[in-house]
């Protein structure tokens, strides 16, 4: 009968051969691996030879008489190269690349992939979409659009500007309103180019959207940008919510609005003045000039800065001039020299 030394020993044997077996099988799946991306990337390799000049051409104008054979194998590599010359170029060669790509069937593949591919196989398929101006993929892009994941969602919304923007903004504008996790760097390169298309849509989305968030939408359209129309903005300047006010604020760009902005510098609230003074820097004029000059004392730094910020950037007042405004109160002075101390700074 073994003791129970052996016992230990003989486990501890086995155990040492398990774990030696299972070193080897990773070992193994290592080399494979490797293996396998090498031969991917000799592929990938022929499949840019034979198809980068062929793509050079078809940019400039010149289609060859007949394509390489490309194996459905290497259709994802032959996208992201076709994907990466589609966005270096504009105009009539985006066209030729499209072409190329309509005749191997690239639409069909893309909507196959956005429907039934893995997330990157998916982005893929939206920004190949968007190129091609795919107007059957967008019921599906649309889905894809109403994603919680961020990135892809932006990308599916860029697709759909691209096929139609006038139905895009129609269809996403109170999505758009609603969502906090679009990056407003992205949202804006999207929508620079349609902004006569969106700002109307936008505007009457902003009718529905739920109060609580209407100042976080009004904030997104200060973000990026964009106007509203008087009628809408000054519906907003007049609101009961101070965020509200607040938010539409930043809104007025336009001389129309400036009576109201006007009506706002005494408002009791005091993040609605700061951004009355913030908008009389741009707007205002001599008649302002008293208006911001009370501001100047203000209780609330911000009020105090944004105030003195106005005031200095009118060009009609020197700096001599600024620092008379302030003199007669110790937080006026302080806060003045402070902004023509980061003037000068700039």
């Amino acid at each position: 009968m073994r003791t129970t030394s052996e016992l230990w020993l003989e486990v501890a044997w086995w155990v040492g051969v398990g774990a030696l077996a299972l070193t080897m099988l990773i070992a193994l799946q290592i080399i494979v691996l490797r293996m396998a991306a090498r031969r991917r990337q000799v592929r990938d390799q022929a499949m840019t030879q034979a198809w980068r000049p062929v793509l050079n051409a078809a940019m400039l104008g010149e289609l060859p008489a007949s394509l390489p054979r490309l194996a459905a194998r290497d259709m994802m590599s032959f996208l992201t190269l076709w994907l990466h010359l589609q966005q270096s170029v504009r105009g009539a060669a985006g066209q030729e690349l499209n072409t190329i790509a309509y005749t191997l069937h690239c639409d069909a593949l893309s909507r196959r992939l956005l429907q039934r591919g893995n997330r990157a196989e998916r982005v893929v398929a939206t920004l190949v979409l968007g190129h091609m101006r795919d107007r059957s993929a967008w019921d599906a892009l649309l889905r894809e659009a109403r994603q919680l994941d961020s990135a892809a969602s932006i990308l599916a919304l860029w697709a759909l500007v691209q096929i139609d923007a006038a139905q895009a903004a129609e269809t996403l504008a109170l999505p758009l309103l609603r969502r906090t996790d679009w990056p407003l760097a992205q949202l804006a390169t999207i929508l620079q180019e349609q902004r006569s298309t969106w700002e109307p849509a936008l505007a009457r989305a902003l009718g529905t959207v739920e109060p609580a968030r209407l100042p976080d939408a009004l904030r997104l359209l200060a973000a990026l940008r964009l106007d509203l129309p008087q009628a809408v903005l000054q519906q907003m300047l007049a609101h009961d919510d101070p965020d509200v006010v607040a938010a539409a604020l930043r809104l007025a760009t336009s001389p129309e609005a400036l009576p109201q902005v006007r009506a706002h510098i005494a408002h009791a609230d005091w993040r609605v003045r700061v951004q009355a003074a913030r908008a009389l820097g741009p707007l205002g004029n001599r008649e302002d000039v008293p208006r911001l000059q009370e501001l100047l004392a203000d209780r609330q730094w911000w009020v105090r800065y944004r105030a003195a910020q106005a005031l200095a950037s009118l060009p009609f007042l020197r700096p001599a001039e600024l620092e008379s405004l302030a003199a007669g109160d110790r937080f006026a002075a302080d806060i003045m020299r402070q902004v023509l101390a980061e003037q000068a700074a700039a």
